[in-house]
């Protein structure tokens, strides 16, 4: 089996999440990512995290 491909993020980079839609990176931090979905929804994901789609 083989591992999926680790993404690396950076502050201002557009993400897409399958539950909570388009948002920015806002921090990047050793083994995690903040990302802003709007209104007040800012979360926080490990770094290696496969939920996390760049635009």
């Amino acid at each position: 089996m083989t591992t999926p491909p680790v993404l690396s993020f950076s502050p201002g980079d557009r993400v897409t999440h399958d539950h909570l839609g388009l948002g920015r990176v806002v921090a990047v931090d050793v083994g995690f990512v903040s990302v802003d979905f709007g209104e007040g929804t800012n979360v926080t994901f490990p770094a290696d995290t496969q939920v996390l789609h760049p635009l």
